[in-house]
């Protein structure tokens, strides 16, 4: 859950200063920012491909990215994360 909450808190992060995070992360033997995000995407891919929401962890992730202004969802993407949190009975 920390992990889904630095990646929402750091979500403009992007060029030289996530760069930077990424290589003080990996010097500390830590999963890098742009590692962690490469995740959420593959888990947001999936939730949209099952056509459902699992749970309340899912939910968040699904509103968090459509809450990002700079996210790049797709139109037709967006619509769909839409309506699986409409339908969403957490």
């Amino acid at each position: 859950m920390l992990l889904r909450d630095l990646v929402e808190w750091s979500q403009d992060l992007h060029g030289p200063q996530l760069a930077a995070l990424d290589a003080a992360l990996a010097a500390a033997s830590l999963p890098t920012l742009s590692l962690v995000r490469s995740k959420e995407n593959a888990e947001l891919a999936a939730i949209l491909k099952r056509g459902t929401i699992a749970d309340e962890v899912e939910c968040r992730l699904v509103t968090a990215r459509l809450a990002d202004t700079a996210s790049n969802l797709s139109q037709v993407d967006r619509a769909l994360a839409d309506q699986l949190l409409a339908g969403f009975v957490g």
